[in-house]
């Protein structure tokens, strides 16, 4: 019998599209069930009786749902497992509201971490589960895994405006196994991968970016953006550089394989 997804939310602004393309493809024989508010969730759940395995819910603002409806759903469906994808505008709310728990609560950049594991979980894998009642350290061990050192080396150039960011990305990569090369060195081999910063996304780091591929045309060139959602780029793909340290590292394997 296939798992039953409900996903609750406001899916159709920008910032939840990437993931609401992501959920059907990857999830591949989930029955998906949504609905815009939890209160409509709430109605639904007891007309049909189709319990819900996992409930991914999608938040845009604060203050956008109610202990009640929470109350409610938790008791027509005590036994599912909770993703809760924090919006921009929301990501602080552990900070001032108390509404869910820590280890529910996920950014939206990140959700497809979390989702995955609740996924295999679900599916019958040797995955531990974080529970309901998790600490922060928990939740961060849960979506940050120890790093893995690739078998394969990738030549990888970085390139940023903030000195900090770019030396934190080369720690990473150097402990992962791949090779940094120096973005202002002339005679260097050419890398095979760009890893870009482009924030402040604007014409100073859009002709940087432009500069690097063009010296290096053979490069996959990746962007990194604090928010990359709310900006429309086009030439590159375009990661969360808030993101996982895994999205990165995954993003320099994709870059090759592409």
């Amino acid at each position: 019998m296939s798992l039953q997804i409900l996903i609750i939310g406001q899916t159709n602004r920008a910032e939840a599209q990437s993931l609401m393309e992501w959920i059907p493809a990857t999830l591949e024989g989930a029955r998906l069930t949504q609905h815009v508010g939890m209160e409509l969730a709430v109605v639904e759940l007891v007309r049909t009786q189709q319990i819900p395995d996992l409930i991914v819910v999608i938040q845009s603002h604060l203050d956008e749902y109610c202990q009640r409806d929470l109350d409610e759903l938790g008791r027509l469906a005590p036994l599912a497992r909770w993703v809760v994808c924090s919006g921009a505008w929301c990501e602080s709310e552990g900070r001032t509201r108390h509404l869910w728990p820590l280890a529910v609560r996920v950014p939206l950049r990140s959700a497809p971490l979390r989702l995955l594991d609740e996924w295999r979980l679900l599916c019958g894998e040797n995955v531990k589960p974080l529970p309901l009642s998790g600490s922060r350290e928990e939740a961060f061990d849960a979506d940050h895994s120890p790093l893995v050192k690739e078998t394969v080396s990738i030549s990888v150039l970085v390139d940023s405006p903030d000195a900090e960011y770019a030396r934190y990305l080369c720690e990473l990569l150097v402990e992962s196994g791949h090779a940094v090369l120096a973005s202002d060195a002339s005679g260097n081999p050419s890398p095979q991968v760009i890893l870009c910063d482009l924030d402040p996304w604007g014409p100073a780091r859009r002709q940087r970016a432009e500069y690097l591929q063009a010296r290096d045309p053979h490069a996959q060139l990746v962007g990194l953006m604090s928010r990359p959602e709310v900006e429309v780029v086009d030439e590159y793909p375009v990661i969360p550089k808030l993101g996982s340290q895994q999205q990165i590292l995954d993003a320099v394997l994709q870059a090759i394989a592409d």
